[in-house]
């Protein structure tokens, strides 16, 4: 044989590869991102994860996770918790957008979706520091401080993160709530705590890693502890987007070797609650078949009473609180005092002086 022919016959067995071993592969991802795929699942919950008009239940549309196992509105594209039938739904885009918050708990408003790490072409450096390392943040009250834009409606765990993110310019802090349980009794009692005498009096206690006030009592100083809450004032709660359970498993086991399965459980949302793992919640009906659930044992909502909702926290009704006011330099009413704080800058009733939180 030519050497001609070998090369011909070469280059078919060659083309033959291409197109015969990878046609399997090839349709194995031929995926036509219609709710008939959640269909195909073999459990599929259409009153609670699908956006169509025919299957539309009242409070289908409300953005609560006790009703809703997916949204429909235009947002959920950002947040990737998209129905596979929504309108706004891309598969890319929800793919990596799921990831890109993080599910952080407050009181009062139970779990919801913030932005905890830096965009990853910011540089290193202070600000990435102080945006993604959360636990060196109780020195210092405002900088750890959730922030929301009015600009795009996202919240971020601190400011430093807006920064990070570029989102800073119409970022607004949300507002301090100091609770201090062990001064109730002595408010009630003595009814001489005001919020101007905790405001002059409240320090931070290096060996405790502690706000609080101390108060001379029977002619000792007592230390009380303080928590700091932050609390969101109400057009900015209006922002506020809640987030599933963040022990919900979202992905297959590395190595699993359908990817048709891998690719739909990364790509849409659909909860789904396995009663033979005590409710244990899944993305949708693929991410529990790839994590070898069985397909019987799966419910479209977690069973009344059963443990792993994270419990709604509420601010303590019996202990001696205070909002303090970030944007203002008088605190929201002490007299003769003006704002003195430039636009570029905060007040921080912990250091009692404005200052401009990055630098």
């Amino acid at each position: 044989m030519s050497l001609c022919a070998s090369l011909y016959l070469l280059r078919l067995y060659t083309l033959y590869l291409v197109i015969f071993m990878s046609t399997p592969t090839s349709l194995t991802l031929d995926i036509q991102w219609t709710y008939q795929e959640v269909k195909n699942s073999g459990k599929f919950c259409p009153e609670r994860d699908s956006c169509s008009s025919e299957w539309r239940a009242q409070g289908s549309v409300d953005l609560s996770w006790k009703l809703r196992n997916c949204f429909c509105d235009k947002d959920c594209s950002l947040y990737g918790d998209c129905c596979i039938d929504a309108e706004t739904f891309q598969p890319s885009e929800q793919k990596d957008n799921f990831h890109s918050f993080s599910c952080q708990s407050v009181k009062q408003h139970g779990l919801v979706y913030m932005r905890t790490r830096c965009s990853p072409d910011w540089p290193g450096g202070h600000v990435r520091t102080a945006c993604e390392d959360q636990a060196s943040s109780s020195s210092d009250p405002v900088g750890s401080l959730p922030v929301t834009s009015n600009l795009t409606g996202i919240t971020y765990s601190n400011y430093y993160c807006a920064v990070c993110n570029q989102d800073s310019a119409g970022g607004q802090f949300w507002n301090p709530r100091l609770e201090c349980p062990t001064m109730q009794n002595y408010d009630t009692t003595f009814s001489n705590i005001t919020k101007h005498y905790l405001r002059d009096n409240l320090k931070y206690t290096e060996e405790i890693g502690q706000w609080g006030v101390e108060v001379t009592t029977q002619g000792m100083p007592v230390f009380h502890a303080c928590s700091i809450i932050p609390y969101p004032s109400p057009h900015l709660a209006h922002n506020l987007r809640p987030c599933p359970d963040p022990s919900t498993t979202t992905t297959c086991p590395v190595g699993y070797p359908d990817k048709r399965v891998v690719q739909l459980c990364q790509s849409y949302t659909g909860l789904v609650f396995s009663q033979d793992q005590e409710d244990r919640a899944f993305r949708n009906t693929y991410c529990a078949l790839c994590n070898k659930v069985d397909i019987d044992s799966l419910l479209c909502k977690k069973l009344e009473g059963r443990a792993g909702w994270i419990s709604f926290r509420s601010f303590q009704p019996f202990s001696f609180a205070v909002l303090f006011d970030i944007g203002r330099a008088d605190d929201g009413g002490e007299v003769g005092v003006e704002n003195r704080c430039s636009e570029q800058e905060v007040w921080d009733p912990f250091f009692s002086k404005c200052r401009n939180v990055v630098c």
